[in-house]
């Protein structure tokens, strides 16, 4: 706030003359006071502007955290990262939570390993987040550390990550026309609202987004009008009780592409939404990202470069042009990745890559850039700019190597219905697998090579599981087996191969697993129980 502005609001609260001035002088009193409280904070009065139609603070200046700030010998050792990101001063609108979408009213305190988060729901019916920018990993320091050098270490590794990151990233989102929340934020004063969570938030900067899962999302445009939008594990439990729900893997493929892009490597479970359009007799899931945090990570100093290596923490990467360990990259997204791209081909990935390298043009790429902090963007704004470039035109490089690890072994799963799974060896070096539900519609079908698949695992969920092939000139038992009750193994040319019925699988339901081994010399398969002995 201006000296002339300081001088002219005292000016009004001298002249008790009027009702006017009254009101002036209990208005400037007022910021006076509240100035001093945020002078508690570390925020000097100079560092406030004050709308002067609504006599309210409107935004602070502020830094996301100081204490990232480091020697030379130390950026030398453990990396430069967002450091100066971190510690730049950046002017940040004020959050008064009754001023949002009809005001908002804290639900729920929660929140991972490094954040803290708070469920709001608006006057509206719509549920929103708010999370902490600055983040603490203390809860991963066992307690005989808490307090020490190491202690210290882990946490100053926060500022691997860019911390205005989000606001970029949905705007790349965007690009690509995949769904996506659309965070900002803001300075959180003291203020009633935030009620018992007020030690927690209160004059915090945080990130406020839309809750996608929580209240009030469902038919919104934000996210394609879905009937419903659900967590990961309602989602897997749907998929799994009947192959009519199925997984937009199409989608999914687009969001994973941009999940290496990004450098996003923190991408578990936990990490997604799923955007639920029913029928009928079936329910379809759009995956929705969320929690960008570790978007555009940098891992560098030394001690990073050794510590990122496979033998040791190896998700963590660089934002390098390239990828060079793409495995490590999808580590954390290994499991949905097996799941829910199973059943694309080498062309489906080729043409998502395209569709990314065509619409994620360098124009789109400076626009997102440019929706962080402009005080931020002045430090690393064109490298972000140019290395996104790259990892865009690497794409098809490090892009199709992922395709190639997850083509080595598929796994294919049923559900808890009565299914029949096909396996046709009629064509040399190669193999085709439909799953057909019991009124023989397809719910699964792919062509896999010689050349590139090396295993097949087909999970059957349910007791009764019907398994035919047909054209295979040379069968090999790899192993002993266990074959869960009622199953049976019938060829659709030939004699029966093989029935076994275990004194052990008498429960209703037993989780059954085939894996048909292609190598040069034959195929083998291997039907097993993976709840019994082998």
């Amino acid at each position: 706030m201006s000296t002339g502005t300081t001088n002219k609001s005292w000016g009004n609260f001298l002249n008790f003359r009027t009702l006017k001035g009254m009101k002036s002088a209990v208005t400037t009193l007022s910021l006076m006071i509240y100035s001093t409280i945020i002078c508690g904070q570390g925020i000097h009065p100079a560092d406030l502007s004050i709308d002067t139609a609504t006599k309210k603070i409107s935004f602070v200046i502020k830094s996301a955290g100081n204490q990232y700030l480091a020697s030379s010998w130390k950026t030398l050792w453990w990396g430069q990262h967002y450091r100066r990101e971190w510690a730049v001063p950046v002017s940040f609108p004020v959050l008064m939570l009754s001023d949002i979408d009809g005001g908002l009213t804290p639900q729920k305190e929660g929140g991972g390993h490094e954040t803290k988060t708070l469920r709001l729901l608006s006057g509206h019916g719509r549920e929103y987040v708010l999370r902490t920018i600055d983040k603490s990993l203390d809860v991963l320091v066992p307690g005989e550390f808490k307090g020490t050098l190491l202690n210290d270490i882990v946490n100053d590794q926060i500022s691997t990550a860019h911390p205005y990151a989000s606001l970029a990233v949905a705007q790349l989102a965007d690009a690509i026309s995949i769904f996506h929340t659309n965070p900002k934020i803001y300075y959180v004063p003291d203020q009633t609202g935030l009620g018992e969570f007020k030690t927690v938030f209160a004059n915090k900067l945080c990130l406020l987004e839309e809750r996608p899962a929580g209240k009030g999302w469902e038919h919104n445009e934000l996210f394609g009008d879905a009937d419903n939008i659900v967590n990961t594990e309602k989602m897997l439990g749907k998929i799994f009780s009947n192959t009519e729900n199925t997984v937009d893997q199409q989608t999914f493929l687009r969001i994973r592409l941009f999940d290496m892009l990004i450098n996003d490597w923190d991408r578990h479970e936990d990490q997604w939404v799923w955007a639920v359009k029913k029928t009928k007799s079936d329910d379809f899931y759009i995956p929705i990202g969320r929690d960008r945090d570790q978007s555009f990570s940098k891992t560098d100093g030394v001690t990073l470069y050794f510590l990122s290596k496979p033998w040791a923490l190896r998700p963590l990467k660089n934002l390098t042009p390239g990828i060079k360990d793409v495995r490590g990259e999808n580590f954390s997204a290994r499991n949905l990745d097996q799941q829910f791209l199973n059943q694309l081909t080498k062309e489906d990935w080729k043409a998502a890559i395209n569709f990314i390298q065509s619409n994620l043009t360098d124009s789109s790429i400076r626009t997102a850039i440019g929706a962080m902090p402009k005080e931020a963007n002045n430090i690393s704004g064109e490298f972000l700019i140019k290395r996104l470039g790259q990892r865009r035109d690497n794409m098809m490089d490090y892009g199709m190597r992922y395709y190639s690890i997850l083509g080595k072994q598929v796994t294919i799963t049923g559900s808890a219905k009565k299914e029949t799974f096909v396996i046709d060896f009629n064509k040399k070096k190669q193999v085709s697998i439909t799953g057909l539900r019991s009124s023989n519609d397809t719910f699964y079908h792919r062509t896999f090579y010689r050349s590139t698949t090396k295993q097949i695992n087909i999970y059957g969920l349910q007791e009764m599981m019907l398994i035919k092939w047909k054209g295979a000139q040379k069968i090999i038992l790899l192993s002993d087996y266990w074959v869960a009750k009622e199953t049976i193994i019938i060829p659709i040319q030939g004699k029966r191969l093989l029935e076994k019925r275990s004194a052990y699988m008498t429960v209703s339901t037993q989780t059954a697993m085939l894996q048909a081994i292609l190598d040069s010399t034959a195929i083998g398969i291997h039907y097993t129980d993976i709840t019994g002995p082998l």
